[in-house]
């Protein structure tokens, strides 16, 4: 972590296939090439945090099947792809907090079955919120999330407000972290 690392070379992790956690946050990495956790099948920790990714190449993940955090927050992600978290039946825990993500894909997180913490906030999510469906458990949202940083007009944003609070009525909702000001 830390490293200034701006790429990461394909093949970078070849050869530890026993690796368990893997620190690339607070670096400048804006992408991320396909295939560069092939092989880590025992990863069960991954802080990819506070770098500039702006978007993930579809499977990118696909090969985690012991991942259990996966850490996304604070990058500057406007979507994730179809299917980005399939075969990760193992995560309990994902940060997508601080990003600029506007939607996700429909069944975002049917692929991880075990996901008991889900960190969303702070970023300009609009209705409907039907994605969130796949999470069986906890949905961990921060009551002082800032949609009116989403540049729409107030009418909007009290609109999206309201259909997030009749959504996840019922819900255990939890707060889980508070992200305002959170590095």
């Amino acid at each position: 972590s830390s490293n200034r690392l701006t790429a990461l070379p394909v093949g970078a992790f070849d050869g530890l296939a026993q690796l368990k956690e893997l620190w690339l946050h607070s670096n400048s990495l804006t992408e991320l090439p396909a295939g560069a956790f092939d092989g880590l099948a025992s990863l069960q920790y991954l802080y990819l945090d506070n770098n500039r990714l702006t978007a993930l190449p579809a499977s990118i993940f696909e090969d985690l099947i012991s991942l259990r955090w996966l850490h996304l927050h604070n990058n500057r992600l406007t979507a994730l792809p179809a299917g980005a978290f399939n075969g990760l039946g193992s995560l309990l825990a994902l940060t997508l907090h601080e990003n600029r993500l506007t939607a996700l894909p429909a069944g975002i997180f049917d692929g991880a079955a075990s996901l008991q913490g889900l960190w969303i906030g702070n970023n300009c999510l609009a209705g409907p919120f039907d994605y969130f469906n796949g999470i069986r458990h906890v949905l961990g949202l921060d009551e002082q999330d800032d949609l009116s940083a989403c540049e729409q007009p107030r009418e909007a944003v009290e609109a999206v407000e309201t259909e997030a609070r009749s959504f996840w009525r019922g819900w255990r909702l939890i707060l889980l972290e508070r992200t305002q000001g959170a590095e």
